[in-house]
Formats: C-alpha cells, structure tokens, sequence
C-alpha cells in the first residue's frame, strides 16, 4: 500500500469523502480525468472570456457527467453540466456568476477546493458516486490550472511594466518575452507535456549569446577567446 503522503490531494480527499477513509483505490476508481478530457475543457475554457471561470457547459465537455444522466435518454449532457455548475456554486466551490461580472480581473478564485466537505455527495446526488470523485480530480485540476495562469499574469504584469520603463532600444526583447508569456498562457497541457518532452530529449546548448541571454540559461562557450 503506498504511504498516504504520496497520492495526490484531491484522490485523498474523494477516498474520505466516499469511503470514508484514506485509503488507495482500484484503478478504474481514479478520480483524476483521462488526458483527452484535460485538453477538451482547456481548449473549450480558453475560448471563453473569462477563460478561469466555469462556466455551465464545462463539465460536459471534461466528460464528467457523460452518462450520469438519472433521468435517461430525456436528459441531456447540457442541462446535467448546469445542474453540477449550480451546485457547486451553492456549496462556495465556484463563484456566483453576477459577482465574477463585477469583480475586477482576478479578484475573485475560479475555484475554492477547500469547500469541498460532507456536503458535497448530498449536492451531487444526481451523478453517480464515480461522477463525484471524476469531478473533485477536475476540480483540482482546474484550480491547477488558473495558478498557473496566475503566476503569468503576475510575470506579464512586471514585463509590461518594464517595457514602459525600458528605453526604445531594449523594448523590442521585452516585447517578445510578453509574446512568450501570451504563448504560455494558452498552452494546453498536452502541448505542455510535448514542450517538456523535446527538452529533456535536446542535446544541450552550448553556444551561448550574450545579447539575448538570461542569467542561468545556458552554460557559458569554453571555446570563446577573450
């Protein structure tokens, strides 16, 4: 059995939830989403305006409620996906709507998976107790997700910034390293995973620009001569 420490927050927290202890389960009840899924609502969620917010078609396209339907063939994906976007924000787990409108951009947490508690099988009742546990590992993922969108908005914020402060001729670099930080943003986890992959597979780089170079990027050219 592995040691508890080692299995990740949210399937600890399903495994209290709805087994009442914290204990591993078979792998059929993983509550994490498949990879497909990941990329289905991160591709549908940066399309939105507000792309860190849920909205209440986004647990249809994570696949979430895909057959939890209890009322059969007369219920559609759509209106179960605004049934569990309604009860979570019942629960404090998603933000009202009309105050996200309000609020200042990043003001206001897309996702609060503190709230999740004892409540949360009773709210859920119309989705099966496997759709509950998918849906706290989708949680967590998204939660995931708008920190690290965070963390890049705070990067931008200092690089904008910067470019205001900066004279004419270093602001073209600051300018490609804010379409970096754009590129980032909306990089899906799977392109992610990909960039990740040809990295660590690159042979090392060894030619190293001074013009261009950020402290730490690249080991310095032992064949120069000074």
């Amino acid at each position: 059995m592995a040691p508890q420490h080692d299995r990740p927050m949210f399937a600890r927290i399903t495994d209290k939830l709805f087994f009442g202890e914290f204990v591993p389960q078979p792998n059929d009840q993983n509550p994490d989403l498949e990879p497909a899924e990941k990329e289905e609502l991160f591709k549908y969620q940066i399309e939105q305006a507000r792309p860190e917010y849920l909205t209440t078609t986004s647990f249809a396209k994570a696949g979430i409620i895909a057959g939890e339907n209890v009322r059969g063939m007369f219920s559609s994906d759509d209106g179960e996906s605004k049934k569990v976007h309604k009860a979570l924000i019942g629960l404090g787990i998603l933000p009202e709507p009309s105050a996200v409108e309000k609020a200042a951009p990043g003001t206001i947490a897309a996702v609060d998976t503190t709230k999740i508690d004892k409540r949360f099988t009773n709210k859920l009742y119309f989705i099966s107790i496997r759709g509950q546990r998918r849906l706290v590992g989708m949680l967590f993922f998204w939660e995931e997700e708008c920190m690290r969108w965070r963390l890049l908005d705070e990067e931008m914020g200092e690089v904008e910034q910067a470019i205001e402060q900066a004279p004419q001729d270093m602001r073209a670099e600051l300018e490609m390293r804010r379409e970096a930080i754009l590129m980032k943003k909306r990089q899906s986890p799977a392109e992610r995973g990909r960039a990740v992959s040809q990295s660590h597979n690159a042979p090392p780089n060894y030619q190293h620009d001074e013009r261009s170079a950020v402290p730490g990027d690249a080991p310095p050219d032992y064949d120069r001569k000074d």
